[in-house]
């Protein structure tokens, strides 16, 4: 349905009185004359109005309209404004678990990668700002680039719950993410934009649909435990140390990768959103490797159906047994301090 803005038609005073709806005194066929002050102010009034065109959805509030901030732009504010936050794990158990841990868990990250680390974490921390222009602008690109609107949107209204937010604020969804969550999505709609239109178009399904935004959050707080927990310490060591955060963005969205398949293939309903999140958790924090390769496989062929792994005659690479057998099994409890809702 199309949606156009109304604006109430200026008023001005005829001679610099209130008009009235009173009968005038004396003659019944004078016409009373605006002054010309008067007729000037209307005229300058109308012309200030601005010439508004059709648009699909909700109506803008103006028809301004912003470029689509790129992920790297969008990055470079979150991570020069983020403090530090690092990981605090707390193995339960007796002391000789605690020193198995140490010797059995994921490798240590090499370089500066602790310091990258940090900043994703702190941009997780971060809230969602409304005065910083950077943060809107994030999510204006979100809302346009899955829409396909050219308008910048409300900063709140119902028009959010149409890619998948739960409220007229995203930022009320965002609590468990800050900043962070914009930044996943903005990653996912500009870096991976063919998975990111098959997975919203297949959320407004009449019978498969699901709050897209809602449930990419929650994929992402999954990819983000795995980098607090260590669980890709080894992909992380492997790249340069300027891609930490991409390699993150990435893995969040091979997460929505497994959730697409499972959801379309399964024809799954919003009823079975817990067991398919639990799935895209076992997948994310039990083999991100794997996870990694199928969205480069994704990228290069646009395989829908998830292929098996090649593996060679003598079996699976060694470095990514090890790290499957360490990081994914449940062979030592590992809590945190901090909770992701």
């Amino acid at each position: 349905m199309n949606a156009y803005r109304t604006l109430p038609a200026p008023r001005y005073h005829l001679n610099g009185e209130e008009p009235s709806d009173s009968n005038h005194p004396g003659d019944a066929n004078q016409v009373p004359v605006a002054d010309e002050a008067a007729i000037a102010d209307a005229a300058a009034a109308w012309d200030a109005v601005e010439h508004l065109e059709p648009v699909e959805g909700p109506a803008p509030v103006t028809s301004k309209t912003t470029a689509t901030i790129t992920f790297l732009e969008a990055w470079t504010h979150c991570r020069n404004r983020a403090r530090p936050v690092e990981p605090q794990l707390i193995v339960s158990g007796c002391c000789l678990r605690q020193c198995l841990s140490k010797l059995t868990g994921p490798p240590s990250l090499r370089g500066n990668r602790d310091d990258e680390r940090a900043l994703i974490l702190g941009t997780a921390a971060t809230p969602f700002d409304n005065n910083d222009a950077v943060h809107v602008r994030m999510l204006m690109s979100l809302y346009k680039t899955l829409t396909g609107s050219k308008w910048d949107c409300p900063r709140f209204g119902a028009h959010w719950e149409e890619i998948g937010f739960q409220g007229n604020d995203p930022a009320t969804d965002l609590r468990s993410m800050g900043v962070l969550g914009v930044l996943m999505g903005l990653f996912l709609v500009t870096r991976q934009h063919s998975l990111a239109h098959k997975a919203y178009a297949l959320s407004h399904h009449a019978t498969q649909n699901f709050p897209f935004c809602a449930m990419a959050i929650n994929v992402a707080a999954i990819a983000l435990r795995a980098l607090r927990d260590g669980k890709i310490n080894r992909v992380l060591n492997h790249v340069p140390e300027e891609e930490a955060a991409q390699t993150v963005c990435q893995l969040f969205a091979g997460g929505m990768l497994v959730l697409y398949r499972i959801w379309k293939d399964g024809k799954k309903r919003i009823s079975d959103s817990a067991f398919v999140l639990r799935d895209v958790e076992q997948a994310i924090m039990g083999e991100p490797e794997r996870v990694l390769a199928d969205l480069q496989r994704f990228e290069e062929h646009g395989l829908e159906t998830q292929q098996p792994a090649k593996r060679s005659a003598a079996g699976a690479d060694a470095d990514e047994l090890a790290f499957s057998d360490i990081c994914g099994t449940d062979k030592f409890v590992v809590e945190s301090d901090t909770r992701l809702v």
